[in-house]
């Protein structure tokens, strides 16, 4: 299966079970850069519930800036904000400690690109969890003949998902599922290949 994805700020959990499935994957970069999306934004679990984490960008040319023009701010400290956020979330996980150092070194050189940036935090997924796929950035908007086209896969929560798993703040509370790829490798490690590659999409 060929598909087309969106670039994603670590990407859900079935943002990566569709990545998984595919023989080769196309990131759109030549789509006009849609805000409050998976482009710059993730979904954790913390304390008080689910939140949201956005990288806050620049965009050269208004609203029909492409996602590959489309630049970071640093005029905030998000950075900081988004790894002291992580570490609220899941420093008492299994797995923080073990991934944790290879995420803030990416975080802490300030990389002026949303697309780099994107590109930089779905290298180390993969990386970890062994699922590199053929992929490579779209020259076009138009899709090819035989591409399925998931540009507009919505990232939100949700309860209604066939799997589960322990998560830190879960005692008395519902799981939490379609969270960011991070939710699941803080809580499962290399299981979570496991997780993304015996799902529905794959049979």
């Amino acid at each position: 299966m060929h598909i087309r994805l969106p670039i994603a700020y670590f990407g859900a959990i079935g943002y990566y079970q569709k990545y998984v499935c595919a023989d080769r994957v196309c990131f759109e970069v030549n789509e006009h850069y849609t805000k409050q999306t998976l482009r710059n934004r993730m979904y954790i679990l913390g304390p008080n519930g689910i939140q949201q984490l956005s990288v806050p960008v620049k965009k050269i040319n208004g609203s029909k800036t492409a996602v590959k023009d489309i630049l970071i701010s640093y005029r905030e400290d998000w950075v900081k904000l988004h790894l002291k956020t992580l570490e609220t979330a899941y420093s008492s996980s299994p797995f923080y400690d073990h991934y944790i150092f290879d995420i803030q070194p990416v975080y802490e050189e300030k990389i002026e690109s949303l697309t780099e940036l994107n590109r930089r935090f779905h290298q180390l997924v993969t990386g970890w969890l062994d699922i590199e796929r053929p992929s490579f950035y779209s020259e076009r908007y138009d899709l090819t003949e035989g591409e399925t086209d998931f540009r507009s896969i919505e990232e939100l929560p949700s309860t209604e998902v066939n799997y589960q798993y322990q998560q830190v703040f879960d005692k008395n509370r519902i799981f939490e599922g379609n969270l960011s790829i991070l939710d699941a490798l803080f809580n499962l490690g290399p299981m979570t290949r496991t997780l993304l590659i015996n799902n529905e999409l794959c049979k």
